[in-house]
């Protein structure tokens, strides 16, 4: 999910998933690749040994308005590549670079895409997702190239700074993110 936190107990839903979510994504294709589950670190463990440009997985809903999410697709698409395929260590572990890689690149790319059109300029990751290392360093880089303040790792939230004095009074501390939601 992605929520604007207007003020501590003010959010606002700006994207959600459709249907099958990054971590579903992450542990079905950890699951066709033999790793137990939960599949998500397994798989990023994996993926630091895999090779990029082998195999390239779609960026679902990237070429779409809007701000919901869903993997189902890229879940098909690594079905398609795993089956009748001779799984060597080599070829899963390129698989899960290519898919960790489209996952993370979706997320950043939805979550910049929220705060340019609402103006938000802090990004907080949580949740089980939250825990990839490669998603907390694009994040982190794609914030900083954009001018924001920075990728708090901590809720899945982004926090617009008040602009108005007006109902500010519990607004999170600059540069701080607010807890709870």
């Amino acid at each position: 999910m992605l929520i604007e936190v207007r003020a501590v107990g003010s959010y606002a839903i700006l994207g959600q998933t459709r249907d099958d979510a990054a971590g579903e994504a992450f542990d079905k294709t950890a699951k066709l690749l033999g790793l137990p589950y939960p599949g998500g670190p397994e798989l990023a463990q994996l993926a630091e040994r895999g090779r990029p440009g082998v195999f390239t997985f779609p960026r679902p809903m990237l070429d779409r308005a809007g701000l919901e999410f869903s993997f189902s697709g890229l879940k098909t698409a690594v079905l398609h590549a795993v089956r009748g395929r001779e799984m060597t260590t080599t070829v899963s572990a390129d698989i899960a670079y290519a898919v960790q890689e489209a996952i993370v690149e979706t997320l950043v790319a939805k979550s910049l895409r929220a705060a340019r059109s609402d103006g938000l300029d802090t990004l907080v990751v949580s949740g089980g997702v939250g825990a990839n290392k490669l998603l907390r360093t694009a994040s982190r880089v794609a914030v900083a190239a954009r001018g924001g303040r920075g990728v708090l790792s901590a809720l899945r939230i982004l926090h617009r700074q008040c602009r108005d004095d007006r109902g500010c009074g519990n607004a999170p501390p600059r540069g701080r993110a607010a807890r709870g939601a």
